[in-house]
């Protein structure tokens, strides 16, 4: 495999030149991006759907506390 940088033969399956150290364009790591690239949405959505569903269980929390009712019935004397 011959190094595009500096036109090193290098030897069958190796990732970086062994002369100048620059990373080989080969099918394999060309792939590996792709499927980065191809999974980045995904994450960014799954992050967003994690985010949602953390805010509205926050406020189901907060509007359901309990001892916000009992303080109510406290302050107006309904027990």
């Amino acid at each position: 495999m011959t190094c595009d940088n500096c036109d090193y033969k290098n030897k069958k399956g190796s990732k970086f030149c062994n002369k100048c150290g620059q990373e080989l364009n080969t099918a394999s790591n060309e792939s590996k991006y792709e499927t980065i690239r191809q999974r980045k949405p995904m994450i960014l959505m799954a992050s967003i759907v994690v985010i949602v569903i953390g805010l509205f269980v926050s406020f189901a929390v907060i509007l359901n506390n309990p001892l916000n009712a009992f303080e109510s019935h406290l302050e107006n004397r309904e027990f």
